[in-house]
């Protein structure tokens, strides 16, 4: 619902001269060296042979470290790493689980987009990784139990929620909308409705979900 109702009514004010959508800031897919001359006037044009070197590919400690903490951050719209940060905290005080899992998700969502070759800016902003921490979070210990084959699982949940935005994001360009949380509530979606495909896997009924430890607790009282 808040995704559907997000696109809506962002998609609403471009129509209307007393709205603004405000800043919006869509994940710019990669394109040819032809393409990046043909579109900046001011930029020289490169000599035959001669490759492009994209200076927003230029990855390092800060794309990861910024990159992280506004994954967090962005989980509740907070353009901040300090404050992202804060909210790895919280999920700790609820969860060391769920934290280390968050984690786990904002790494390897990092790690998928640099391989993937995105653009610097968006890694540092957070917007490949707050997705892909929520994922984590869910299938990570929340409705499925955290034992080997549940992280494994957790883990191909990431890669394919770290992809999902790109793809969304670079669908959704045209109209001017982003892909909020749109990957991460349908990578879930799939994942859970799997569930009677891989045996190895147990699954926690939403109603009955609490916490990780809460849940690793019921399946060790329960023999299983």
């Amino acid at each position: 619902p808040f995704v559907l109702a997000s696109w809506l009514f962002v998609a609403g004010t471009h129509f209307s001269p007393a709205l603004s959508p405000g800043h919006m800031n869509p994940v710019k897919p990669q394109v040819s060296a032809a393409a990046i001359a043909s579109d900046e006037s001011v930029a020289e044009k490169p000599s035959a042979g001669e490759t492009v070197d994209k200076a927003d590919d230029n990855y390092g400690a800060d794309t990861w470290w910024e990159g992280a903490g506004k994954g967090f951050g962005e989980i509740f719209f907070q353009d901040n790493a300090i404050s992202g940060y804060l909210i790895l905290v919280a999920i700790a005080i609820n969860s060391r689980i769920s934290a280390v899992m968050a984690v786990v998700g904002a790494l390897i969502s990092i790690a998928v987009a640099e391989a993937l070759h995105v653009g610097e800016h968006d890694i540092h902003m957070g917007m490949f990784s707050y997705s892909a921490i929520l994922t984590a979070i869910a299938i990570g210990g929340l409705f499925y139990l955290l034992n080997l084959r549940g992280f494994v699982y957790t883990v191909f949940g990431i890669v394919f929620t770290t992809w999902l935005f790109a793809a969304l994001a670079a669908v959704l360009q045209p109209l001017h909308l982003p892909a909020y949380t749109a990957p991460f509530v349908l990578v879930t979606w799939v994942m859970l409705y799997s569930k009677s495909v891989f045996q190895g896997l147990v699954a926690i009924p939403p109603a009955e979900a609490t916490t990780p430890e809460g849940n690793l607790q019921r399946y060790r009282e329960a023999g299983r």
